[in-house]
């Protein structure tokens, strides 16, 4: 994997888990549908 690939998927993986935990506090508007198909992280 190259460095640039790397990153971007960081990237995506940081957008997921920001995406969680708005939806996990009621601010679901950012959230897509990937991620309110997934379990959420935090009770």
């Amino acid at each position: 994997m190259k460095l640039r690939e790397a990153l971007e998927k960081l990237d995506e993986v940081k957008k997921n888990i920001k995406d969680n935990i708005l939806a996990n506090s009621g601010e679901s508007y950012s959230c897509t549908s990937s991620c309110q198909s997934r379990p959420k992280i935090l009770a």
